[in-house]
């Protein structure tokens, strides 16, 4: 997070020397943005920043910056190694995380099976048990499906958007 902080204040302050306009609005990812409100002078001090809770703004350069949440998805792992929800849709760059919720041991992997190739890196490449997570990061646009490598007639899909 506060890399991501850091890199969106390098950012601003360099916009903020090419001519940047009091109310723009610059997209830096899902559930973040960056406005300069009109009314607050260059001289304001700093509000915000590391603990100060979420959704909390850092003024840079006379700019109100909000960080939204992490992109993350969960999945539960639930009876017989079943995926609860069986299809997500997320943000492309979205971290899923499964959990097994179960004592049944589960193996994530990308259809098909038993190869994996659909979306290479989507493998856990062993065993998850009761308690366990895996995570895993998409970064493709598209539909995904897996399953359970230990009993591959067990899927899931998550749907990855811009």
């Amino acid at each position: 997070m506060k890399k991501l902080l850091s890199i969106v204040s390098v950012l601003l302050l360099v916009g903020a020397g090419c001519g940047a306009q009091t109310g723009t609005s610059v997209d830096v990812g899902a559930d973040a943005n960056v406005q300069t409100p009109p009314s607050a002078p260059p001289s304001a001090p700093p509000s915000g920043g590391a603990g100060a809770g979420a959704g909390a703004g850092v003024n840079v350069g006379g700019g109100n910056v909000d960080v939204g949440a992490s992109l993350k998805a969960d999945v539960s792992i639930t009876a017989g190694g079943t995926f609860s929800p069986a299809t997500i849709t997320v943000k492309k760059g979205t971290t899923v995380t499964w959990t097994n919720t179960d004592g049944a041991k589960v193996w994530i992997a990308s259809d098909p099976h038993p190869v994996h190739t659909d979306y290479p890196g989507l493998d856990s490449h062993t065993d998850i048990g009761a308690g366990e997570s895996f995570s895993f990061t998409f970064d493709k646009v598209g539909s995904w499906t897996y399953h359970n490598h230990l009993n591959p007639t067990v899927k899931g899909t998550v749907v990855v958007t811009e």
